[in-house]
């Protein structure tokens, strides 16, 4: 088997979750006090019903300079609003 269909494969099973913030969010949340270390997001249910915790996650914003990209883990779904 190559590595190229045992990454497809492990990628199935365990998939990463990519969040992209706007320019305004990214600095809201670079600004917040854990800044993006830790921070809680609240996103439709049907967007992360299939998310399977913990997650890899790829975080992508701009702070005004440049594209931002950081790697992250999703560890918990929980249901904290039920309105954005």
């Amino acid at each position: 088997m190559s590595w190229l269909k045992k990454l497809k494969d492990y990628a199935e099973q365990h998939p990463i979750v990519v969040l992209r913030f706007s320019s305004d969010k990214w600095e809201t949340l670079a600004n917040s006090r854990r800044g993006v270390g830790e921070f809680t997001v609240a996103l439709p249910h049907a967007l992360v019903s299939g998310v399977k915790v913990p997650a890899p996650c790829l975080l992508l914003g701009n702070d005004g300079k440049a594209e931002q990209v950081l790697f992250g883990l999703v560890s918990s779904k929980s249901r904290i609003t039920t309105l954005e």
